[in-house]
């Protein structure tokens, strides 16, 4: 198991091969409640971001879920399912377990991700149909 730092730190970037879900929301206990996941430790930034990158040799995969951040809760992972219609590994079939999960609990859902070696980048977004109703209704009276 990874070494997890619990000393409040701030924000790090990432970015580069990982992926990562934005939820609009401000209770991280709440996002990792929705993902269903086996097994949490708490962790700050660093020590949390260095256990998402997978580096091959532990075996193990973990998933850091940020502090909110401007109301937004990040769930950050090299091992995360993405969106595709391939069947290798069930990942879309995965990704859209996990998605459902949160689209379920959450008006506003997005996930990226980016692999520069290989040219792999995604997105998707969830919203709720009221979040889309007020979205367009705020543009018209623009």
């Amino acid at each position: 198991m990874p070494s997890f730092d619990q000393t409040p730190d701030k924000p790090a970037p990432f970015g580069f091969k990982i992926s990562w879900f934005a939820v609009k929301a401000t209770d991280p206990a709440a996002v990792l409640d929705a993902l269903e996941f086996k097994e949490a430790m708490p962790a700050n930034w660093a020590s949390g971001l260095a256990a998402a990158y997978w580096d091959g040799e532990r075996r193990e995969c973990w998933a850091f879920v940020s502090p909110p951040v401007s109301g937004w809760v990040l769930v950050v992972s090299s091992s995360l399912p993405y969106p595709t219609i391939e069947t290798h590994y069930d990942i879309g079939k995965r990704f859209d377990v996990l998605f459902s999960r949160l689209m379920q609990r959450f008006d506003d859902v997005q996930f990226f991700g980016s692999h520069r070696g290989v040219g792999f980048v995604t997105w998707a977004r969830a919203l709720t149909l009221w979040q889309m109703s007020a979205s367009r209704h705020r543009r018209r009276r623009n």
